[in-house]
């Protein structure tokens, strides 16, 4: 049994409004360390973004699942990640997700067939290929954008073309002060 839970379809919408009027949008990360700042901020943080190109199986692309784990543990499977961020893709594969802690990344792309919120034995899941070990100390203020991922859940391995850029910082715009 993992301990990483999403909260199950049905309840999503009314979970998810809750939690968005509560606690600020996409910045909710599910089974963070409580020992960490709980909301990285855009500078310390890191973004997710990509696309998955294919499926190997007929599943919608907007059933996956994207699950970050942060600074996973050694020889602890990825779906019992300490410090877990999700987010879901949309119909055409497309997913984005800020605020993520810096740090060592691993991704894998998981479909939830029950819809209990947890992964589960038989829950199709693929773990991006990481060769060149791009994701192994991504810093604060860098986006990693997971280009056309193609997702095997027969072999439970993904790949794609992982690129790593700084995060664009918002300009000010100085606005005038009314003369009075």
């Amino acid at each position: 049994m993992s301990i990483l839970r999403v909260p199950a379809r049905p309840f999503l919408g009314v979970a998810a409004a809750a939690l968005l009027v509560a606690c600020g949008g996409d910045d909710i990360c599910l089974n963070c360390n409580p020992d960490s700042t709980p909301t990285p901020g855009p500078t310390t943080s890191v973004t997710l973004e990509g696309d998955i190109l294919r499926l190997s199986t007929l599943d919608p692309l907007s059933s996956v699942v994207i699950v970050t784990c942060v600074d996973p543990a050694a020889g602890v499977p990825l779906a019992d990640c300490s410090d877990a961020f999700t987010t879901q893709a949309d119909n055409e594969g497309n997913f984005t997700r800020s605020r993520i802690t810096a740090g060592a990344l691993a991704l894998f792309f998981w479909i939830d067939r029950n819809e209990d919120g947890q992964v589960d034995p038989g829950d199709p899941y693929a773990v991006l290929q990481d060769p060149e070990s791009r994701l192994a100390d991504v810093t604060g203020g860098e986006t990693v954008d997971i280009q056309a991922a193609q997702v095997d859940f027969a072999t439970q391995t993904a790949v794609a073309t992982i690129v790593l850029s700084r995060t664009p910082t918002p300009t000010p715009v100085p606005t005038a002060t009314p003369a009075g």
